[in-house]
Order: C-alpha cells, then structure tokens, then sequence
C-alpha cells in the first residue's frame, strides 16, 4: 500500500472522487482509493488465493441471497462512496439490488449492505490497510470488514 497526498501525477490539491475516477485504466489491476479523506492511497491487486476465497465466498453470498429472495446484488470490487469524502473498494460488497439495476459508477455507502474484505494467510502478502478498512466502515455505519 502506498500513500499520496499530493504532487504526484501532477496533482497538488486534496484528492477527491472525481479525481480518482479520472485517473487513467492502465491495466494493472491497481486500486485506487481514499482510505482517509483528501489522501490517495494505492494497493496492488489481490493475490491469487484471496482471489480464490472471494469468489468462493460470493458465489455463496449470492446463492444464499437468490434462495431467500433478497433484492441484492453480490459484487467484487466495487467503489463505495462515502459521506465524508471516502471513497473504498471492498473485495465483496452487497448491494441494494435496486441501486445495482442502475448501473452506478460508484454506490452511496446507504445503497451497502454488506462488505467482507479477504485477508491473506499467515505467510503470505498482508494488507496494511485491513483494520483501517474496518475501522473506516464501521465509523460510517457500515458493517465491519470480515
């Protein structure tokens, strides 16, 4: 994980959202978010066995939300805005499935039921940011990170 406040990618002020979402796609995989209002902070892509649990642990999200009929949509690496300028990207999110049907850019974290955040084992790559993730999500009323 790394941290940018300011001038680099020729930016000096405060990050916001727009800027974030006006970065260029290169390809990478990288994630970029707002951990802390006003300050990019950038993360690698997840290795192969988060990947792994993820996705195992969506498609179980979602069969269960199919069998009971819930109106929620089960997504991997969405961005989530928040309201103190925040802008975060759970490994798992689910979804007001009303507000998904739009196809957002982004979701309001009141359209968020539920974000899981997959740690690496013992051993492997961590993720530094983990229990600032939770912290940050359950300060806005969100779920904490499992």
């Amino acid at each position: 994980m790394s941290v940018v406040t300011h001038g680099v990618l020729g930016h000096r002020e405060p990050w916001t959202v727009a800027d974030v979402e006006a970065l260029p796609d290169v390809g990478d995989h990288v994630r970029y978010e707002l951990l802390s209002p006003g300050v990019l902070t950038v993360s690698p892509a997840p290795g192969t066995a988060p990947q792994r649990v993820s996705r195992v642990l969506a498609n179980l999200l979602e069969d269960a939300a199919h069998r009971c009929g819930a109106d929620v949509e089960v997504l991997e690496a969405v961005n989530v805005e928040h309201p103190d300028g925040r802008l975060t990207t759970p490994d798992i999110a689910v979804v007001d499935g009303r507000v998904a049907d739009t196809d957002p850019v982004r979701y309001a974290s009141s359209a968020v039921l539920l974000v899981v955040e997959v740690e690496p084992q013992c051993g492997h790559r961590t993720r530094p940011d983990a229990r600032q993730r939770g912290h940050k999500a359950a300060s806005q009323g969100l779920p904490p990170p499992e």
